[in-house]
């Protein structure tokens, strides 16, 4: 059986819940039980580095700028690596990623985290303001 390299997306991985722990442990597992390396897409500060390989997989920062830590150019330079997409929560960044692997064709999972997720799928246009908002959301705001 080929490995699949799965993009765990994570919006706060930088602190510690629920979404954020399992998130971890799926990687470090991932790690363990087949070669390819996981990849964790979440948010950054200028504090934070924009890459580092750690015990998790690869994590990927996206920073604040002009795109308001829009994934689409980073989406570009690694999409292409990515065999499956695994959102640990409901949030604009999971949802611009969605966006990204629905038209590559690749396979998702999403994790309905919290009782703000369970709305979100109730609204019919939920997911059209999670994607569009202007908003940016890093502080779940």
């Amino acid at each position: 059986m080929t490995p699949m390299r799965v993009l765990h997306v994570v919006p706060h991985l930088d602190r510690i819940g629920g979404y954020e722990l399992q998130a971890a442990t799926l990687a470090r597992h991932q790690q363990r039980a087949d070669p390819t390396t996981p990849i964790l897409l979440t948010h950054g500060d200028a504090t934070s580095p924009v890459f580092e390989q750690t015990p998790l997989g690869e994590v990927h920062r996206l920073r604040r700028g002009l795109l308001r830590h829009n994934p689409t150019r980073w989406w570009r330079r690694h999409g292409a690596t990515i065999d499956v997409v695994h959102c640990h929560a409901l949030h604009k960044l999971s949802g611009q990623v969605l966006a990204l692997a629905h038209d590559a064709g690749l396979p998702t999972v999403v994790k309905v985290a919290t009782e703000d997720d369970v709305a979100m799928f109730a609204d019919p246009q939920g997911w059209e303001r999670l994607i569009s908002g202007r908003e940016d959301d890093v502080d779940d705001g």
